[in-house]
């Protein structure tokens, strides 16, 4: 064959390829049928998340309020987090000590944090939020009880912080400055010149299309005020790439649902809305049941009383009314208290008879909250558990106004408590002579020298082999003196598509790290 020809037969071959990708385009410019060339759309997995509407968006006033704060957390960051397990993980700062008996605690921004106009995230920002929060004017819910605990906030360089507390508190970065906690690191950039009154009503932090946040999903869209927001995946999070695209926020359920989405129900879905291939997954709803004595009722305050009730209870048929696994404590105080060494030692339930014939021919009531039919159901539990060891209890349920004036007032000789959980550390108490926990998170009040003891010795060393060997002790101090009655830790239902995967809950954050909601791969290739 000659050049030529090759030439010729190449000609050819390119001339038929022309024509080949050119035939649909021209047939239908003669008016003939379209002839479409495949096409592969990229997938978007979406969340849509089916709950109350949510009123506000604002991360001030928004503190532990459900649907608006697990908003708030998809938006904006605290500098640390608390994991599912309960320890404390990095989040705008990447690393943390603690000073003099952790009075003290320096915090080194994470460099990669930034706001979403690209602007790093100082340490600045940090103290300005942490003023703002105390601040009465702030319209921030805690602003009391952070003002009595931090003693001040300064700004070391450009990337470190120090917080000085008035005392020694562990579980200050679990407490007040974690996501779980409701504080937020705002834009002090934006909102400095702002007076404190105004910061909460200020665009930055109420139009949805004007926030300035951290976190992985910013808003991109409103459609109905109030009723349904729209998130979109941050590019290159510096925590890493979510492997949702879009989260949206519902009252009502969408329309239409693709194979590349999910859909998560947080309010039991209707007749009418339901979908029949819903399934039900169950959540941990950030609380601990626990039965409580009045430590200040001399009666109350003798520890074979709740030592036997601590041995003697059955939690089982508790847990399966609260939904939820037995929470057999005590819980040993401080970020440490969830080392898989420290295991509660398993009971016998004959062995917890004692001897409580001066206490016999006494009723005890139990305060209860009558709103809440579960609790009203556990705690005719609780008094049926009681006659085992020879306790003589009743319920007494109350409406939660009266319920709540009588918890904060003591005027109770036991109570059913449901407190949020977390990590807290505990501190002196002058007034009572002993350390407690921190207000607001108590379990009861402590006289016994043994667990005292244990407690200040937590605080004196930092080194994990003498605090472990000191949490060990203590552990022992509560079951000898138990403070409350640990009884089960609580969930919710929430109901799923089935192609959503995998959906990780976190008793400390109510949506902790949305990038690890899977959504099946459905898309035909």
């Amino acid at each position: 064959m000659t050049v030529m020809d090759t030439l010729l037969v190449n000609m050819r071959k390119i001339m038929i390829a022309f024509l080949i990708v050119a035939m649909p385009t021209l047939v239908s410019g003669c008016g003939a049928p379209h002839i479409a060339l495949p096409r592969r759309v990229l997938p978007r997995p979406t969340l849509d998340i089916i709950s109350e509407v949510h009123t506000s968006l604002d991360p001030v006033t928004a503190y532990h309020a459900s649907q608006a704060g697990a908003v708030d957390q998809l938006m904006w960051n605290g500098l640390v987090n608390i994991s599912p397990n309960g320890t404390i993980i990095p989040d705008l700062a990447s690393h943390w000590q603690s000073l003099n008996h952790y009075q003290e605690f320096v915090l080194s921004m994470d460099p990669r944090a930034t706001w979403w106009n690209g602007r790093p995230v100082t340490a600045h920002d940090v103290v300005w939020t942490y003023d703002f929060y105390r601040n009465p004017a702030s319209g921030f819910p805690g602003y009391r009880a952070l003002n009595a605990l931090l003693r001040s906030v300064s700004v070391i360089n450009r990337t470190q912080v120090e917080f000085t507390l008035r005392r020694p508190d562990p579980g200050f970065l679990s407490d007040w400055a974690s996501q779980g906690s409701g504080v937020f690191i705002l834009p002090a950039f934006e909102l400095d010149r702002t007076a404190v009154t105004l910061v909460s009503k200020s665009r930055p932090l109420t139009e949805p299309l004007d926030f300035i946040g951290t976190g992985p999903f910013r808003p991109v869209a409103e459609n109905e005020p109030e009723t349904d927001l729209t998130l979109r995946k941050v590019p290159r999070y510096f925590q890493g790439n979510p492997a949702l695209s879009d989260v949206v926020w519902r009252t009502t359920p969408p329309h239409r649902a693709s194979n590349r989405s999910a859909t998560l129900w947080l309010t039991p879905p209707t007749k009418s809305t339901s979908q029949p291939t819903l399934r039900t997954l169950w959540a941990p709803n950030q609380q601990l049941w626990a039965l409580l004595p009045n430590m200040r009722d001399s009666l109350l305050a003798r520890p074979t009383v709740l030592h036997a009730l601590y041995q003697g209870i059955d939690r089982n048929p508790i847990a399966r009314l609260a939904h939820g696994p037995e929470a057999d404590g005590p819980l040993p105080p401080t970020n440490w208290y969830t080392d898989p060494l420290l295991k509660t030692p398993a009971y016998d339930p004959q062995a917890a008879q004692v001897n409580l014939m001066p206490l016999s021919g006494r009723q005890w009531p139990i305060l209860v909250n009558a709103d809440h039919p579960r609790q009203v159901a556990a705690c005719q539990l609780l008094a049926h558990e009681g006659q085992k060891v020879g306790v003589d209890f009743i319920c007494s349920p109350k409406s939660s106004t009266t319920y709540y004036a009588d918890l904060q007032q003591g005027r109770f000789l036991w109570a059913f408590v449901s407190r949020s959980t977390s990590p807290v550390g505990w501190m002196y108490f002058d007034y009572y002579s002993s350390m407690t926990p921190p207000e607001g998170m108590n379990f009861g009040f402590y006289s016994s020298a043994q667990t005292d003891s244990a407690l200040k010795e937590c605080l004196a060393t930092e080194a994990t082999t003498n605090h472990m060997l000191a949490l060990y002790r203590l552990q022992n101090a509560l079951m000898q003196d138990p403070p409350g009655i640990f009884l089960a830790w609580p969930e919710v239902p929430v109901w799923a598509s089935p192609n959503l995967l995998s959906y990780q809950p976190n008793p400390y954050v109510s949506f902790y790290q949305p990038q690890t909601w899977q959504i099946a791969n459905t898309t035909k290739k």
